[in-house]
């Protein structure tokens, strides 16, 4: 590339960005994030609406109680963000806590 550049008179510029991990574009859908979700929410019907206006409470369950696909689906989701937000609740145990810690590479609140 440096090459080309000199050839063309042009300079070369390289800019590393960080990845954004918000959404990406192979989230889930709604309903497939409901279904895999489902058997985690024994107490209750979990809807659509619980998982924007109660994500935080959603994640902690996936956390707690999932397992590695629904965990990955949820991530997918929400994005490292939510979870290192969710991470940070009362709910979660020290130990589940830290795990996700080193996968999300620290942040989260307060052990």
């Amino acid at each position: 590339m440096r090459k080309v550049a000199a050839a063309l008179g042009a300079r070369l510029d390289v800019h590393l960005v960080a990845a954004s991990r918000t959404r990406p574009r192979s989230a889930p859908t709604e309903k497939i994030l409901l279904k895999s979700l489902a058997p985690l929410f024994w107490d209750r019907d979990l809807r659509a609406s619980d998982l924007a206006r109660h994500a935080g409470w959603v994640l902690e369950r996936v956390l707690t109680a999932g397992d590695h696909a629904q965990a990955k689906a949820a991530r997918a989701f929400y994005g490292d963000d939510a979870f290192r937000q969710a991470i940070a609740r009362r709910g979660v145990d020290r130990r589940t806590r830290n795990y996700w810690r080193l996968i999300l590479g620290g942040g989260g609140g307060a052990s």
